[in-house]
């Protein structure tokens, strides 16, 4: 019973700790990514689809990205998401294939990005933090019924205690990887 409480904690934070990931990948940075587009829907085909459904995007060079629309007849809408999506991107449009130059990055959008990722991982934290309460009182509330020892559940809390620990760690790896991103010039 422990171990499944210890592996379903690591399974939640795992996942916290990916969707940061996902969110942080969607911050500009100095140079071309076509991952920051991920985020980008397309109001196609009486619905909503993400962009990477409708298209492919790929750097033509540090501030260029070209994405090649595979249905000819939607190039229009997918210009209208990227200029819709408040990235500040201006899109060409080249037959089915739209050339994306990036803006060069300025110290106060830089500071707005960095601001931006580290409420991505303060957010993350606090998850972090409320899946290591509700596992605690989960915890409590076995050892209250008498359904393991004192000690059996101060051991399996100093583990989610590190689990935790471990968890924001590497949280704040990939936040400040992500700043040095920025930052570059």
């Amino acid at each position: 019973m422990l171990d499944n409480i210890k592996n379903t904690t690591k399974e939640r934070m795992e996942k916290t700790i990916e969707v940061f990931s996902n969110d942080i990948k969607g911050v500009r940075t100095g140079k071309a990514n076509p991952s920051f587009l991920d985020g980008i829907t397309v109001d196609i085909y009486n619905g909503n689809l993400k962009l990477n459904q409708v298209a492919s995007a790929s750097v033509v060079d540090n501030k260029t990205l070209s994405i090649n629309v595979w249905d000819a007849s939607v190039v229009g809408c997918v210009k209208n998401a990227i200029l819709n999506s408040n990235l500040g991107l201006n899109p060409v449009i080249e037959g089915s294939v739209i050339r994306v130059t990036l803006p060069e990055l300025t110290e106060e959008s830089r500071k707005k990005f960095i601001k931006l990722v580290n409420e991505f991982a303060e957010n993350a934290k606090v998850a972090i933090r409320n899946i290591r309460r509700d596992i605690i009182d989960k915890i409590k509330s076995i050892e209250k019924n008498k359904e393991v020892s004192e000690d059996d559940a101060r051991d399996i809390s100093d583990q989610i205690q590190k689990i935790t620990n471990d968890s924001i760690g590497k949280i704040e790896k990939l936040l400040s990887i992500k700043e040095q991103e920025i930052l570059k010039i």
